[in-house]
């Protein structure tokens, strides 16, 4: 015969040492991503499952003013809009403000202005986490017999309707119970904004 049936299927088959083009590498970001391998991870799940996160790196930020916005390498193209939530390792630390097809501006949790509905988890209940321009935003609550202390959890409200609900937020530091016109505490946020090299976006 002509041998050909012989060749078609080493024809058909790619080079043996040709290897897949599986990895990408995260944009450089000036920081090793604190997540280690885990946000990588994430990306690719996300590329594939779908699953409501898109993961983004922190590409610009105002040294003198860490406390009040981040820009992220992500936008609309790929999801994103205003009032997603923002989460670094661990915890939430801001929303989208506003969008660009490939960016997206982010005001933190420790802007000024920046009010999120939150309860302890513990105790049930409520309170407004109220940034103030520096690293550890107030807690305002609602009741003003409070049965939280120091070392609490802070998570976003269940009852929100502007954040996914129990979110891990920020750990209790101080309170003063005699605050008017309802008592106050100081928070630690679990992530840290000045720190973030990478985020995770929950969309809607």
């Amino acid at each position: 015969g002509t041998g050909l049936p012989h060749l078609r299927p080493r024809l058909a088959s790619p080079p043996a040492s040709r290897s897949p083009p599986r990895e990408r590498k995260p944009p450089a970001t000036g920081g090793q991503c604190p997540w280690g391998r885990t946000a990588g991870r994430a990306f690719t799940h996300r590329r594939e499952a779908g699953d409501g996160q898109v993961a983004a790196a922190v590409i610009s930020r105002n040294a003198a003013a860490w406390w009040q916005q981040l820009e992220l390498g992500q936008g609309a193209s790929a999801g994103l809009a205003s009032g997603d939530a923002v989460i670094g390792p661990g915890g939430l630390i801001g929303r989208v403000q506003s969008v660009t097809p490939t960016t997206a501006r982010v005001k933190l949790l420790t802007a000024p202005g920046s009010k999120v509905g939150v309860w302890v988890p513990r105790t049930r209940q409520h309170a407004l986490l109220v940034g103030v321009g520096t690293a550890r935003p107030q807690l305002r609550f609602i009741d003003k017999d409070i049965k939280a202390r120091p070392g609490d959890l802070v998570s976003t409200s269940p009852a929100s309707t502007l954040l996914p609900p129990n979110l891990p937020v920020a750990v209790i530091q101080s309170l003063n119970s005699r605050a008017v016109p309802a008592p106050k505490g100081v928070v630690q946020l679990i992530a840290a904004p000045e720190a973030v090299d990478w985020v995770q976006v929950q969309t809607r």
